[in-house]
């Protein structure tokens, strides 16, 4: 049976849910799918876990390696317990919305347009259609252009071969919370033996920089590979680099530049990959779970499939799906006090959950590059903000490392909201009172 929706959104993320909720306040018909194995997706919770991990490592520095190591585990456990149970009450609480728990693949039902096949938990196929699909992801970055084309898993399929295998094999796991929490809970690791305990990360997105942190904490030997110029390559690169430089202080190894080639099993416990520069033997390898669990199929390429990461992919999103619905053209005043009443409605705003904080904010709309003024200011705690600014003052982009990075973050975007220049700053908002970008401005420009 064919289910006909306004909109059809997959996959679970910060911004999925508020592209529900408002699509829900304007009376549209959505379907969510979901992967039950992957419902903590969203970028908060690997936030909430990686800062109370670091929080309990601090306590524990005085107590010994296997005692320290046995309350950490123990704590994400627990702390990923409950956050799938509050993530599940949260869902079956909203109403409006059809939620679908299952794999799912795109199936072509014309030249032009796909309709959506899920297989939910309970083994029978439903299938849906609409005019917009937005796809949820948590990778940084993710465009239309490029979002059939997650590199790492593609390379395992391609030259590993044994990617129809990963999901049983011992070595493989995904880097979300679902597969951090199974590879804690299923792998007896000795925190006495480093050597046994070899990691390698294949990803330089935000989730893998998280997990890289939280697994070096557990006492594990983390080796992270990626083929960009340094980690988070979509974030600005003095901020990216400040946080490689703290991560490699912890004794993370990030190689740079380097594309895996091939591997191989070595041993029962041991694989072998081979880059191109050198070989690293590991035990355990994460790759990153850009999409829900989709069986054999990719995410083509088509008109009505959206990628859904920011604030203006909601706003592009919800104008689809409300134009295609008969009975919400005639609502489209609300829909314009929905673009106004937005929190950051022409801006792209992304946070990042590694420790210190990550998050930047940019206008939506082009600006020259060329023209534009690059300012720095130390925060209070030792952190980098940069913010980027026309001739005139008037802030375009920021970025920020620092423990306190989402409350000046959103004081910085209510800022370019308000248009209020960059040397008005440290009026705005208390928040921003104690960086300095008032006195560079004043010596470059008076």
């Amino acid at each position: 049976m064919l289910m006909i929706y306004d909109l059809v959104v997959i996959g679970n993320n910060e911004y999925a849910y508020q592209l529900v909720m408002a699509a829900i306040q304007k009376q549209a018909r959505v379907a969510w799918v979901i992967d039950r194995t992957n419902i903590l997706a969203n970028t908060n919770h690997l936030a909430k876990l990686n800062i109370n991990l670091h929080q309990l490592s601090d306590r524990y520095s005085d107590i010994d390696k296997f005692a320290r190591y046995t309350s950490l585990v123990s704590h994400l456990l627990q702390l990923l317990d409950e956050m799938v149970i509050n993530e599940r009450q949260i869902l079956d609480a909203l109403r409006g919305v059809d939620i679908l728990y299952g794999e799912y693949n795109f199936v072509l039902q014309s030249s032009s347009h796909y309709i959506l096949e899920v297989k939910t938990d309970s083994g029978i196929s439903q299938y849906l259609s609409t005019n917009a699909f937005a796809i949820a992801n948590h990778s940084d970055g993710e465009t239309k252009e490029n979002l059939s084309q997650s590199n790492y898993p593609r390379e395992l399929r391609t030259i590993f071969g044994i990617w129809e295998l990963t999901l049983d094999a011992p070595h493989y796991n995904r880097s979300s919370l679902a597969g951090l929490g199974k590879f804690i809970e299923t792998k007896q690791i000795e925190p006495c033996s480093t050597e046994a305990n070899r990691v390698v990360i294949l990803g330089s997105d935000g989730f893998s920089c998280a997990i890289a942190q939280i697994l070096n904490l557990l006492g594990m030997h983390v080796t992270m590979i990626l083929p960009d110029h340094h980690i988070l390559p979509l974030v600005d690169v003095a901020i990216a680099r400040l946080l490689q430089a703290q991560m490699e202080v912890a004794h993370i190894e990030i190689y740079t530049h380097t594309q895996v080639t091939a591997i191989k099993e070595i041993a029962p416990d041991s694989i072998r990959l081979w880059t191109n520069y050198q070989t690293i033997d590991c035990n355990y390898f994460f790759v990153p779970d850009y999409y829900p669990h989709q069986g054999n199929a990719q995410v083509p390429l088509s008109f009505s499939i959206y990628p859904c990461q920011s604030y203006a992919d909601i706003d592009s999103i919800l104008t689809v799906a409300l134009q295609a619905s008969p009975w919400q053209r005639a609502t489209s005043s609300i829909f314009k006090q929905f673009r106004k009443s937005s929190t950051y409605p022409n801006h792209f705003l992304q946070n990042i959950p590694t420790v210190p904080a990550i998050a930047q904010v940019q206008v939506a709309e082009k600006w020259d590059s060329l023209q534009s003024i690059a300012l720095e200011s130390v925060t209070t705690d030792g952190g980098l903000c940069k913010v980027i600014c026309d001739r005139h003052g008037y802030i375009v982009g920021a970025s920020i490392c620092s423990n306190q990075a989402e409350e000046i973050l959103e004081a910085i975007a209510l800022a370019m909201q308000g248009r209020i220049k960059v040397c008005e700053l440290c009026f705005f908002s208390e928040n921003l009172a104690n960086l300095f970008f008032k006195e560079q401005w004043q010596q470059s420009f008076g």
